[in-house]
């Protein structure tokens, strides 16, 4: 016999979207600040496009927007 509403959690668990976001935004913040200060000729072989930096505003976004949305998901 329940008392509890329907859909009510019974325990507080871990939300998987922060250390997701953790990790993306630590090798996001990594792989932006090698992009940024890293050697130039290791882009040659990729049309001269800095890869790591771009990759790495990418996994920066991704990782801003798992901690958002685990924050909204927590109130």
């Amino acid at each position: 016999m329940s008392t509890g509403k329907k859909g009510e959690q019974h325990g507080r668990f871990l939300d998987v979207r922060i250390p997701i976001g953790l990790i993306f935004t630590l090798f996001g913040g990594i792989m932006v600040i090698y992009g940024l200060w890293g050697g130039k000729e290791i882009y040659h072989k990729s049309l001269n496009i800095n890869i790591n930096f771009w990759w790495g505003l990418l996994f920066l976004l991704f990782g801003g927007v798992m901690l958002i949305l685990s924050r909204r998901g927590a109130s």
